[in-house]
């Protein structure tokens, strides 16, 4: 399974869930309202800490860091 999960998405099955996972938390940051500790939840993490941890491991930032770096970008484009 493990070999076919790599040729079709050209990686691991871990780094997938990651992918997968730090996507779904940019989604969420950026286009809701949801707090990191209902993002968290939403994610199924098992406390809002683990994901901060997980998320600046994976993206180098703070979820909160990202949000306001996309928050300062994006909406002052309009």
């Amino acid at each position: 399974a493990s070999r076919i999960i790599k040729q079709n998405y050209g990686m691991s099955l871990k780094q997938l869930i990651v992918h997968f996972l730090t996507q779904t938390a940019d989604s969420l940051l950026c286009n809701s309202n949801l707090s990191i500790k209902e993002i968290s939840a939403e994610l199924d993490f098992s406390d809002y800490e683990s994901f901060i941890k997980f998320y600046k491991y994976n993206k180098g930032c703070t979820p909160s860091q990202y949000r306001r770096q996309y928050v300062n970008i994006h909406m002052n484009k309009k």
